[in-house]
């Protein structure tokens, strides 16, 4: 008999093999629990891992676009209103990417995300000026009323830093230059 017929693949060998003396030999559903399960855990384990790239890849990119709208931002012509309100989400932004890093298990992942928020403690001091501070959780936020009391010139030269920050960070997540499709740095 071949392989598939002691292992009853088929309506024909099953009653032949459950009729059969042979009572030891596996059924499909042994070879299939023994075999294949052990792979299919594998496949989820990827797929988590493809889920929490992508989830860091799409809040980068929003990062990415918030962070050219406050470059492209004339600040000589826009209001406070606008000016805080592109700043504020370009730090929601940031702060999602903050989260989605945190749901991601590769180190890949965690150590781009480690080098942003470094970066961004680096520049605290300054960004304190215009009302944004760093929490312990490392995510950022703005305080509208100190942000208001800022000056001018000084906002648009840290939204400067800000944007290189934010396009860095792109760099580093784009899954396109640093990294394979499974987040392992190339």
């Amino acid at each position: 008999k071949s392989y598939y017929e002691k292992v009853g693949n088929d309506k024909e060998t099953k009653t032949e093999s459950s009729s059969s003396s042979n009572i030891n030999s596996p059924t499909w559903d042994d070879v299939r629990k023994k075999y294949v399960t052990p792979e299919v855990k594998v496949d989820a384990k990827a797929e988590e891992a493809e889920k929490a790239l992508s989830s860091v890849k799409s809040t980068s990119k929003n990062l990415s676009t918030d962070a050219s709208a406050l470059a492209n931002m004339d600040f000589d012509s826009s209001s406070r209103d606008e000016i805080y309100d592109a700043v504020k989400k370009m730090a929601d932004s940031y702060n999602a990417v903050v989260d989605s890093a945190k749901k991601s298990s590769l180190t890949s992942i965690s150590k781009s995300v480690s080098w942003m928020t470094d970066d961004t403690k680096a520049r605290a001091k300054q960004l304190e000026k215009l009302g944004i501070t760093i929490g312990t959780d490392n995510k950022i936020t703005v305080d509208k009323d100190k942000f208001a009391q800022a000056n001018l010139t000084d906002i648009a030269q840290r939204a400067n830093g800000l944007v290189n920050l934010a396009s860095n960070q792109m760099l580093m997540n784009s899954g396109r230059s640093l990294y394979s499709s499974t987040g392992v740095l190339k």
